[in-house]
């Protein structure tokens, strides 16, 4: 599939609403969270992710558009009622075909839990902007769509799958590069025992030269986002890269996510469960 480049930025738009018992996410006690969020502190960082995630999953770039090589963006605002329902979407763009995709796109978002002053249910707004930019150059892949997924250090027993391979081999390289002092938990009562669970989303492209490229990562904690950047701008590693039937190499993309679960100032590695 052809590699639909948007850039998601969150702001407090000039649309208005006249509704008196409509609030923005600093005035409230307890702002909206998505139910089955992956995130144990229900910040706006941890809202962004959730909402990144579900547009993640339902964007689609307008065909006439796209085949017209128009690009665009728009600003969309919506409500999160006290019921957790999303309404009153308003969008505002230069070409209506990208305001009925950032329309739509809100609409199908889910029922989230609404937020809260003095544990009574208020409704919020808020707003973002969706950018539409077309790679015009890629014809890309997940790497677990391609006849034969890069490899890494190439440690893999033989019965594990390149897939599988893969991913093991880059979060142990990610987990080994890790520096644990660079992870803030200003959240985070240390004197108390609890666990807590830090959560990065990443994207990377993998070039037909093995380079990897264009990293974005959303995550609840901005430490460990700023230390996964920092990881793959400091340690550059070359990949064999991804191959198709015919052996010719082409680029991929992986997309996951790293959870760090912190003890005071402990890390568990994500996959092995050690420390």
């Amino acid at each position: 599939m052809n590699i639909l480049k948007f850039i998601i930025a969150f702001f407090i738009s000039n649309f208005s609403y006249s509704q008196v018992d409509t609030y923005i996410f600093s005035e409230v006690d307890e702002i909206p969270y998505f139910t089955n969020s992956e995130c144990d502190i229900k910040t706006e960082e941890c809202f962004k992710t959730d909402l990144l995630s579900h547009i993640q999953k339902v964007f689609s770039y307008p065909e006439i558009a796209y085949q017209n090589g128009i690009e665009g963006k728009i600003y969309v605002q919506f409500k999160i009622n006290k019921d957790g329902y999303f309404t009153d979407v308003k969008a505002r763009s230069k070409d209506s075909l990208f305001q009925s995709e950032g329309i739509r796109i809100i609409k199908s978002l889910p029922k989230i839990t609404p937020a809260f002053i003095d544990k009574n249910p208020v409704s919020t707004v808020y707003s973002y902007a969706i950018h539409f930019n077309i790679d015009e150059e890629k014809t890309i892949s997940s790497y677990d769509k391609v006849a034969k997924a890069p490899v890494i250090f190439q440690n893999c027993k033989r019965k594990t799958s390149d897939v599988e391979c893969f991913k093991k081999e880059l979060f142990d390289f990610m987990f080994d590069h890790l520096e644990h002092k660079n992870l803030s938990s200003t959240n985070y009562n240390q004197t108390s025992s609890k666990e807590i669970e830090y959560i990065a989303k990443f994207y990377i492209e993998i070039s037909t030269s093995g380079a990897i490229e264009n990293l974005t990562v959303v995550s609840n904690n901005k430490s460990l986002k700023s230390e996964i950047e920092r990881i793959f701008k400091e340690n550059k590693i070359s990949l064999i890269p991804a191959s198709n039937s015919e052996g010719n190499s082409i680029p991929c993309y992986f997309s996951d996510e790293l959870k760090i679960v912190a003890v005071t100032r402990e890390v568990r590695h994500p996959i092995s469960g050690q420390y």
